[in-house]
């Protein structure tokens, strides 16, 4: 079983560094904090493999625990949006107080 990475930095422009675990390698992506609970997202660099990385630029809103966005892979949105909420002290639910794992 595998463990998500998450580290994050944020700026004075609620622009937030967020790195995730995706497909086996690190996902480095910055998080811009929009209107609302809107949050676009940017990858500015990938670990692994060419044909495993994630999608370049996500765009989604917080719905209650989970993240939605223009993508269907809802455990990089999970991971992504747990990264973010821990960053600006959102509300994180009990259960999702540890980073989620992977099998």
């Amino acid at each position: 079983m595998g463990t998500i990475i998450v580290s994050y930095s944020v700026n004075a422009s609620m622009e937030i560094s967020a790195v995730v675990m995706y497909k086996g390698a690190l996902a480095y992506y910055i998080v811009d904090k929009g209107s609302g609970q809107l949050y676009k997202a940017h990858l500015t660099r990938y670990g692994g493999a060419p044909i495993n990385e994630p999608p370049s630029h996500l765009q989604f809103i917080e719905e209650g625990r989970h993240c939605f966005g223009n993508t269907n892979n809802q455990e990089l949105m999970d991971e992504l949006c747990y990264t973010v909420k821990q960053q600006i002290g959102g509300n994180i639910p009990p259960q999702q107080q540890n980073p989620p794992k992977r099998s």
